[in-house]
């Protein structure tokens, strides 16, 4: 593979130095994609030898827009990484603004969006609340938790449903799952979820308030488990000579341009295609060359004479 990446200036690049100098929203634009209205941001907790890292992603639909590493899980760390999106693409598009991000309710994320992002309608994900009930749930037998799980689900899911006035449905469904709660399992175990439920449902609200929000985060959890099978399994990525924001970033761009395989529901096209991008040529590879070596040059016509 080495051997058919670009070689510039004074010679060949490192494989990860290679990918790894063309920011991922310099790319998403080269392919034709509008910076996206609405976002998906969350933080993947991971480990680095013996390190705790963690991992700032921002993604829309099928893309990653933004791949970030940090030492700390601080607000500023979150807010340094997530403005190098920012930064980005007000450079290609200077009046930008994101209008909403889906988030999991981190403090260090909704601290650093409402920072970079200040206007943006922040929501809170629907399957990330699935996941959560039962932790509300505490003392009471696992087939219990699970049924008012399913019941849960069969709330949000029928409110999402719902042409018109999903908020008002979802406020009462909730309502009166509280009251079922506290009427089959006990008193403290409803008030535990009703105060959860005030805590979350405003984030809630703005996911069935805003159609073009994205509601889960299931596209991104696919990529941050890819990145703990693959990328932290890689010597080169822990190597103090190496450069792991290359690293990161070199693997976004095969993430985006790899084609799904052909039992997929997207088989034979990569991630930007499917969101509406447009590639150079039908090979990925030399997709790849050319959109992270900055793209076809031209040498200049001779003068006329």
């Amino acid at each position: 593979m080495r051997d058919h990446l670009p070689h510039l200036a004074d010679g060949p690049l490192s494989l990860d130095l290679c990918l790894g100098q063309y920011s991922l929203v310099n790319v998403l634009v080269k392919c034709h994609l509008p910076l996206p209205a609405s976002i998906l941001a969350d933080e993947k907790h991971s480990t680095c030898l013996t390190e705790r890292v963690y991992l700032p992603t921002i993604v829309s639909g099928r893309v990653i827009g933004h791949l970030g590493s940090s030492a700390s899980k601080s607000a500023g760390a979150c807010t340094e990484s997530y403005g190098a999106f920012q930064r980005a693409a007000l450079e290609d598009e200077p009046s930008y603004r994101v209008q909403g991000a889906l988030i999991d309710g981190f403090d260090s994320t909704t601290k650093s969006m409402r920072t970079l992002f200040p206007g943006a309608r922040l929501g809170y994900g629907l399957r990330h609340a699935l996941h959560k009930l039962p932790d509300k749930l505490v003392g009471l037998a696992a087939p219990v938790r699970q049924g008012l799980r399913a019941k849960f689900h069969t709330l949000l899911h029928r409110c999402r449903q719902r042409k018109s006035l999903r908020v008002v449905s979802l406020g009462q469904r909730l309502r009166r799952f509280v009251d079922h709660i506290t009427a089959t399992v006990g008193e403290e175990h409803g008030e535990r979820v009703g105060n959860w439920i005030q805590d979350k449902k405003p984030g809630w609200y703005a996911v069935l308030e805003a159609p073009k929000m994205p509601a889960m985060s299931t596209r991104l959890d696919q990529a941050h488990n890819t990145m703990d099978r693959k990328l932290f399994a890689m010597k080169g990525f822990h190597h103090p000579g190496g450069s792991q924001a290359a690293f990161l970033t070199g693997l976004v761009h095969l993430y985006n341009l790899i084609p799904y395989q052909q039992r997929a529901k997207n088989a034979g096209l990569c991630g930007v295609e499917v969101e509406g991008g447009r590639v150079p040529t039908t090979d990925w590879m030399l997709n790849l060359q050319i959109l992270t070596s900055g793209g076809y040059r031209y040498a200049p016509e001779p003068p006329h004479h």
